[in-house]
């Protein structure tokens, strides 16, 4: 199973993990989306792959992001990927 988990100020990242997620679903993969606003951190152990996607603010990630992202505890022995939406530069957030 593979959580695409994402925050979207403008709705750039949702669509983008949207689109993502039906690429993988017509690929035979198991995936649901989720906004952090409203998905439980800890709840990211039930999933064997993570997707995770971010707007960039000012060249960095969000910073109430970071903490979220602390908060979430995938096992180790389970894959990771990240995503950002940039209008311009990615600064320190790649």
């Amino acid at each position: 199973k593979i959580l695409i988990l994402y925050f979207s100020g403008t709705g750039n990242t949702k669509f983008i993990g949207c689109r993502l997620a039906r690429s993988l679903t017509r690929k035979g993969f198991s995936v649901k989306t989720a906004s952090t606003e409203t998905f439980e951190p800890r709840a990211v152990e039930r999933y064997d792959y993570l997707v995770f996607g971010f707007p960039v603010y000012g060249w960095d990630i969000p910073g109430f992001l970071k903490s979220y992202i602390s908060d979430t505890r995938p096992p180790s022995s389970r894959g990771l990927s990240l995503f950002s939406t940039i209008g311009y530069n990615g600064g320190n957030s790649r």
